[in-house]
């Protein structure tokens, strides 16, 4: 897979090991980082709305449900691939960002349902569970906004247009996707679109440094 973007992400590496697809192109020249995104729940800022752990706990407990976590629940779509993530988020007394992950679900779909290799979708129904486990009502402003391909038709295609792609990196979930599975991901989502062949005009340096090499230490000169 070929990647044209200024900025590297920490799955960029694995096109060094397993080759350049020229057929095949990862588009990332409007980029952002996910981790700077305010609005985002992957977001390593924090507001005046953030919660701390106390007041998370705490929050809803009457109007929903007598006790127990307000999990957030949010689908990375990945081409075929989704991961739901299951945490918390809060300040902690330094008042730095923590995510407090809780768990994980892993799914294959036989469908792509968006355009952009890497989505994110509101999970389940909401993001209060009680004590007992069932989830709450509760949904996100942040999911249902077009910017970030969220949409409640799951079975069918939908056009990001051009929505940015995201660097992933400073957020948690390089952490919880490897690096190859991500790649490869991404690079099933690409095949299956059967993108048009897309003109790369950067210096060879960055071509250089998006196929996974370093500069400084990759090449020498042999006498």
């Amino acid at each position: 897979m070929k990647i044209i973007s200024n900025i590297k992400d920490y799955y960029d590496y694995v096109s060094g090991i397993y080759g350049i697809d020229p057929l095949v192109t990862l588009d990332r020249r409007n980029a952002y980082f996910l981790k700077d995104d305010e609005e985002s729940p992957f977001s390593t800022i924090v507001t005046p709305n953030t919660p701390t752990k106390e007041e998370l706990l705490n929050r809803y407990r009457f109007r929903f449900y007598k006790g127990g976590p307000n999990f957030s629940y949010i689908v990375v779509g990945v081409g075929f691939m989704d991961y739901q993530f299951e945490y918390l988020r809060y300040k902690d007394e330094e008042g730095k960002i923590v995510f407090e992950v809780n768990d994980i679900i892993k799914f294959k779909r036989n469908l792509l349902v968006h355009t952009n290799p890497i989505a994110f979708r509101k999970g389940r129904n909401g993001y209060c569970r009680d004590k007992q486990g069932n989830i709450g009502c509760y949904t996100s402003p942040w999911a249902e906004r077009a910017r970030f391909g969220f949409t409640g038709e799951q079975n069918k295609l939908v056009d990001d247009g051009d929505a940015p792609i995201p660097i992933l990196v400073g957020t948690i979930i390089p952490a919880y996707i490897p690096a190859e599975e991500m790649w490869q991901n991404i690079y099933d989502h690409l095949s299956a679109l059967k993108e048009k062949p897309i003109v790369d005009n950067r210096p060879d340096t960055l071509k250089i440094q998006s196929a996974g090499f370093d500069i400084k230490t990759s090449f020498r000169n042999i006498k």
